[in-house]
């Protein structure tokens, strides 16, 4: 029988928005983005599929699976926070885990790799290959309380970025002020 599935979508210029599902699970999803979620999640398997980015704070039930699925991976998880975020024009998908654990899974689901706290994995459709590496986590995904985090950022790319986000135009005149580098948060 076919899946009844919601969709849920956060169009360009549209502010995070934050979706919490049936069994308790948070999950943000950023402007750009689509969400498609069963209405109903199977009894021992609750799979929902992602199109851009989002955050997920998912609920642990040691009955039920949580999977997300993407057009280029499958994120098994397991009680956990992380983020994902979806790159359809590269075929690629980068995923960063806050806590707990997930492992991602090629679509024929043969396991790639399994995740640990503070690693950032990027995997790539077309070449099959993953990059790992540590990061902040509390940096990677602070844009899901509309906060823009800068770090080792000069001047004209937080220009650029705040030009972009707010579809305004910053002119800085001096080259020297704007090769100067910040680290700020921006609420």
């Amino acid at each position: 029988k076919p899946d009844n599935c919601v969709t849920i979508r956060v169009e360009q210029g549209e502010d995070v928005k934050k979706i919490v599902l049936a069994d308790g699970s948070a999950v943000w999803l950023k402007e750009g983005s689509s969400l498609r979620i069963p209405e109903v999640f199977a009894e021992n398997n609750r799979k929902l599929s992602l199109q851009g980015e989002a955050f997920f704070d998912i609920a642990k039930n040691a009955n039920s699976l949580f999977i997300v699925a993407t057009d280029y991976v499958k994120v098994e998880v397991h009680g956990t926070s992380f983020h994902v975020n979806v790159n359809a024009g590269n075929k690629s998908v980068e995923t960063v885990l806050v806590r707990g654990c997930i492992s991602l899974h090629a679509l024929n689901g043969k396991k790639i790799l399994e995740m640990n706290p503070g690693e950032r994995v990027a995997y790539s459709w077309d070449e099959n290959t993953c990059f790992t590496d540590h990061v902040d986590v509390n940096v990677c995904a602070v844009w899901r309380f509309n906060q823009l985090v800068f770090e080792n950022t000069t001047l004209r790319e937080i220009a650029n970025q705040l030009s972009i986000k707010y579809n305004v135009n910053v002119n800085i005149e001096s080259s020297r002020l704007a090769q100067r580098r910040f680290r700020c948060v921006i609420k």
